[in-house]
């Protein structure tokens, strides 16, 4: 049973804009959308060869309440607080006993 007051981790979703140069080109922007609080954990920390170079890749899982999760989509990248990698959400999943949202994301 998880409770309101676990959430100890600010979390924020960051969106990319297309702006104008001035040039005749465009930028990609990073717009913070909203901030949570929210309660992650590292579920799977791995090891992989990619091309010959070794990549870690983590995994985390982070619950919240569900009202604050119905403008998340998947392949929204999120920032939290205090870390300096951003992730990327793989599910979000509804728990409907509790009213929360698991969200399942890798580091981007």
């Amino acid at each position: 049973m998880m409770q309101s007051g676990m959430f100890s981790d600010r979390m924020s979703i960051i969106k990319y804009d297309q702006v104008e140069d001035g040039f005749g080109g465009w930028n990609n922007v990073k717009i913070v959308q909203l901030k949570f609080w929210c309660d992650k954990n590292e579920v799977e920390v791995d090891v992989i060869n990619r091309s010959g170079k070794r990549e870690l890749i983590v995994q985390q899982e982070i619950m919240m309440r569900r009202k604050a999760s119905n403008n998340m989509n998947i392949g929204d990248i999120i920032m939290i607080n205090n870390e300096t990698e951003d992730y990327r959400i793989n599910q979000i999943i509804q728990v409907d006993d509790d009213f929360f949202t698991k969200i399942i994301a890798t580091k981007a």
